[in-house]
């Protein structure tokens, strides 16, 4: 796949000029010099040694090699973006657990808190100077006992009634890093938004990572406060979530899906996609 690579904007870009062309360059004093300056490398050592490809048939020599060893020292990030990209392959690893749906809200209902929509009491009011009727809804106290999941509830705020999103229990109230929401694609993922959402179905995880099949991490993740100690469908989604923006630059990422699909360049999106690195996307640290 290194053969693919763009590398035009490569700080090192005449030395791998040499490096791709290696036969034709390596006797060639200009390009030994390029590569020694820009890469302390020396491809013109003659010494003969052992080949790794048992097909070659022709003479390996100890320049050759470190010219093959430069390569792989220089996309050694497409190593690491390739380990990377399947560390996070969600199809490869079990889930932790089964989902059931929830109706949270964000807050529990009580007796004598909350207001429902007066109908008898609501009508048509006539402005005495326009002569205009504006229809004024009226709210009630809601004094039922229990929840009502298909009641619509309102909260009074500074003589307003807003709508609110109530649930049957304090054990239903929303909380961020908890619940999941399901994809188009079919996927359970945890929840991305800090905030609850009326529009959403939300999903709770009974997790059984022991008996899920999953392997045990070699030392427990956390993300978002959450602790990962297998390596589960989640754990995996919340990896790729939260570490993405270390390894590619979002919005590029975003742009080039995006051109991609309005294009439909599919298969820009593998056999003729064409891989990039300018270094670590954090300050020290090793990403592709």
């Amino acid at each position: 796949m290194a053969d693919y690579w763009e590398y035009r904007y490569h700080d090192k870009a005449d030395s791998l000029d040499v490096l791709y062309e290696l036969k034709d360059k390596i006797a060639d004093e200009k390009s030994i010099a390029t590569v020694a300056d820009e890469m302390g490398v020396d491809i013109q050592d003659t010494t003969v040694v052992p080949c790794p490809d048992p097909k070659y048939t022709g003479t390996y020599t100890q320049g050759m090699a470190n010219a093959g060893q430069a390569l792989l020292d220089t996309y050694s990030n497409w190593e690491r973006a390739v380990r990377w990209v399947y560390s996070t392959d969600q199809e490869a690893v079990p889930s932790a657990g089964t989902y059931r749906e929830v109706d949270l809200g964000l807050e529990a209902y009580q007796p004598n808190i909350y207001y429902i929509f007066d109908e008898e009491n609501s009508k048509m009011v006539e402005d005495p100077e326009t002569g205009e009727e504006t229809y004024v809804y009226a709210y009630k106290l809601d004094n039922s006992e229990n929840y009502n999941p298909s009641q619509a509830y309102y909260k009074k705020i500074n003589n307003n009634y807003e709508p609110i999103k109530l649930c049957a229990d304090s054990s239903l109230v929303y909380q961020t890093n908890t619940y999941y929401i399901l994809t188009t694609l079919g996927d359970y993922v945890l929840d991305p938004d800090t905030a609850f959402n009326p529009d959403y179905t939300y999903y709770f995880l009974d997790a059984d990572e022991a008996n899920s099949g999953a392997a045990l991490l070699p030392e427990p993740v956390v993300y978002n406060g959450k602790t990962y100690t297998y390596d589960t469908k989640e754990y995996r989604n919340a990896k790729f979530t939260n570490d993405l923006t270390k390894h590619f630059n979002l919005e590029y990422l975003v742009t080039y899906f995006i051109m991609t699909e309005v294009f439909e360049c599919y298969d820009s999106r593998g056999k003729n996609a064409m891989f990039a690195s300018w270094g670590p996307q954090e300050q020290g640290g090793d990403y592709i």
